[in-house]
Order: C-alpha cells, then sequence, then structure tokens
C-alpha cells in the first residue's frame, strides 16, 4: 500500500491502533471475567438466591474508537440490560428494595461494598470484593497492559519499543 498525504497516513495508522485496541480490549475483558470468578464467584455459594452467571457474562467490550485527532480508546463495562430480572427469586432485584431492579448498580455494589446486608448476612458480602482493583493492578503493576498493546502492533507491522 502507497499512502502519499499524511491524511492517507492517519487513516492508515488510525485503522491499525483501532483494530489492537479492539485486541487489548478483548484481553482486558478476559482478565476481568478472571478476577470477577475469584473474587465473586469463587468465595462463596449463594444460600438466598440462585446464581446465574450474569454478572460474569455482562462484562463486554464496546468497539474501539477515535475520540479525537491522536487520541484512541476502547471501553470494557459491564453490559446490566444483559442481566436477567426476576424480583420474586431474587435475581438482580427484589420486590423488596427500592429500586426493584439493581442490575445497573451491581457493579459498583460488588465492588466497592455498597451491599450492605442486601445479599444476606454473609461477612463475605460486607467486604469489599476487588474484582475491579485486582484487575486493574494486574494489567498496570506490572506492565502488562502495556506488553499486551506493544505485541498487538506488532502483530500489525508496526515496530514499537
Amino acid at each position: 500500500m502507497n499512502v502519499t498525504t499524511w491524511g492517507g497516513l492517519e487513516l492508515v495508522l488510525n485503522a491499525i491502533l483501532l483494530d489492537a485496541l479492539n485486541e487489548v480490549g478483548e484481553y482486558v475483558v478476559g482478565k476481568m471475567k478472571f478476577y470477577i470468578d475469584k473474587d465473586i464467584y469463587g468465595h462463596m455459594t449463594p444460600q438466598d438466591y440462585t446464581r446465574t452467571g450474569d454478572f460474569l457474562d455482562s462484562v463486554v467490550q464496546d468497539p474501539a474508537k477515535i475520540v479525537r485527532p491522536g487520541e484512541v480508546r476502547v471501553t470494557v463495562r459491564h453490559d446490566v440490560n444483559s442481566m436477567s430480572l426476576d424480583e420474586e427469586n431474587y435475581t438482580h432485584g427484589s420486590n423488596y428494595w427500592n429500586p426493584t431492579d439493581i442490575r445497573k448498580y451491581l457493579p459498583e455494589i460488588l465492588a466497592f461494598n455498597g451491599s450492605g446486608n442486601l445479599f444476606g448476612e454473609s461477612q463475605k458480602w460486607h467486604s469489599r470484593s476487588n474484582y475491579w482493583t485486582d484487575t486493574l493492578d494486574a494489567l498496570t503493576a506490572t506492565g502488562e497492559l502495556r506488553q499486551v498493546l506493544r505485541t498487538a502492533l506488532r502483530k500489525r507491522g508496526l515496530t514499537v519499543k
């Protein structure tokens, strides 16, 4: 491919960056799911409700996008609407709570201990689940995220330090 203008170079580089960043986003999704499984699901078997696995499965990546010239971004988030809701059986909500649907609050409740006795009296739910912090620490403290990005860029033909 011959690039003959600065605009053409920008288009080619943006396409490479977006593709590489999508790969990085997929990696982050996998890492976050690992820590949800370890920090939340691995600690206890619920007695008061049936675990669906929906919280784990709600971790998604939005496609990478150009935010402004020179800046690209990928977002990893919980698609809370993908989680089931059954207030009668205390699945991500309850008719006794206000609001009855707590799906949009679950990431914060589970990561930052906003649950109180929402999930029963188990002491586990009265402490932080740390999945969010553990994910960020694992990716940044050792340079893992930087290495994943370097690898993704190299696979696409770029030389990076």
